[in-house]
């Protein structure tokens, strides 16, 4: 995963706090026209079970004290939550589901992008 800023852009990278190595996110700081804002890219793997509820809820807690700041942040990236409803921000109750919308809804973020940017290849067996 990566950003990247053209080198006339002032950027200071944003150091991720050591306890959510292991989540896959991205962060840095961008200044122009004396506006700092804080893009943060993230990426959360397919899944459902009890370990992926555990990376959620650290996806969550990461994204929460890297939004802990006066920038402007925008998050970009895949949490691969499919069943998102963006046109009413609600999603099945479970709790993978719930841990993140809880999150987007609390920090008064709005989603850009409301379709796959992508298709799914199915392989045959």
């Amino acid at each position: 995963m990566a950003i990247y800023v053209k080198d006339i852009i002032r950027s200071e990278i944003v150091e991720v706090p050591g306890e959510f190595k292991h989540v896959e996110v991205v962060c840095t700081d961008v200044s122009f026209s004396n506006v700092t804002y804080r893009i943060i890219c993230l990426y959360r793997k397919p899944g459902f079970n009890d370990t992926d509820l555990l990376n959620i809820n650290d996806c969550v807690r990461c994204l929460k004290k890297l939004c802990s700041t006066d920038k402007l942040t925008v998050i970009a990236g895949d949490c691969n939550l499919p069943d998102i409803d963006w046109s009413y921000y609600s999603a099945p109750n479970t709790p993978i589901y719930t841990a993140f919308l809880d999150f987007v809804n609390s920090y008064g973020f709005h989603q850009y992008i409301n379709e796959p940017t992508r298709q799914l290849k199915l392989h045959d067996s």
